[in-house]
């Protein structure tokens, strides 16, 4: 679970934003949208990753990352989700 996501953001940015170094490492993305206005995003989203060691990657690569579009100074934040 990655959160802390901009809400102005699409799914098609925050996808882009994470395959920009882990393309191919992950094989579904889910970012909720606020129903009612459905052009801003929950602020959280699910990440399925092909592999335990691309999470790991990822993880490292991410740790203190800012958002770098809309002035965002949003630190991202990533759990593990449980199901």
């Amino acid at each position: 679970m990655v959160r802390n996501i901009p809400c102005r953001y699409t799914h098609k940015e925050v996808r882009e934003d994470f395959e920009r170094d882990h393309k191919n490492h992950f094989n579904d993305m889910k970012l909720p949208m606020d129903k009612p206005h459905n052009s801003t995003n929950k602020a959280y989203c699910f990440i399925n990753f092909r592999h335990v060691l691309f999470v790991y990657d990822f993880i490292r690569d991410k740790k203190n990352y800012h958002w770098p579009k809309y002035g965002s100074d949003k630190t991202i934040d990533i759990n593990f989700a449980n199901y």
